[in-house]
């Protein structure tokens, strides 16, 4: 994936931005390492 972007800043602080949200972000973690969810329905209606 890359990411570009426009901003008022130098390289060494954009890139140094850029590391810290990928180590930190929830989804970045999911899409690079994807986990197999089992989605069941329960519940606690009785048939009548």
């Amino acid at each position: 994936m890359t990411v570009a972007i426009d901003a008022d800043s130098d390289e060494a602080a954009l890139q140094a931005i850029h590391e810290q949200v990928v180590a930190t972000s929830p989804v970045g973690n999911t899409l690079a390492s994807p986990v197999i969810v089992d989605v069941r329905l329960a519940t606690t209606a009785t048939a009548a």
